[in-house]
């Protein structure tokens, strides 16, 4: 089940990044229904009952763990960006201060 979990999770990340070509009929369902993205399932022509009667129970278990995984990554993700940014704006003042220095 764990190694389900993992699989879902890569091909949900892949759907995310683009990568939404490459993926299985069953994968491309799946992933859309633990990115929430319902608007992937209308342009294939499923809804949702159909998506999950498609993918199957064992697949369908995995969705909450999935998209909790995924949630969790984009926060952490979130949170590296800001501490980036925030050190550049930090090293940038320095920077500016530096060269607005006017001791004679």
């Amino acid at each position: 089940m764990h190694g389900d979990l993992q699989h879902s999770i890569r091909k949900s990340r892949d759907a995310e990044r683009g990568g939404f070509g490459v993926l299985s009929t069953g994968e491309k369902l799946a992933a859309a229904l633990v990115l929430n993205r319902f608007d992937w399932l209308t342009q294939m022509g499923y809804t949702i009952a159909e998506a999950i009667e498609r993918i199957g129970a064992n697949w369908v278990a995995l969705i909450p763990d999935a998209a909790k995984q995924l949630e969790c990554d984009f926060e952490s993700l979130q949170a590296k960006l800001q501490d980036n940014a925030t050190e550049a704006l930090d090293e940038l003042m320095r920077q500016r201060d530096s060269n607005n220095d006017c001791s004679p």
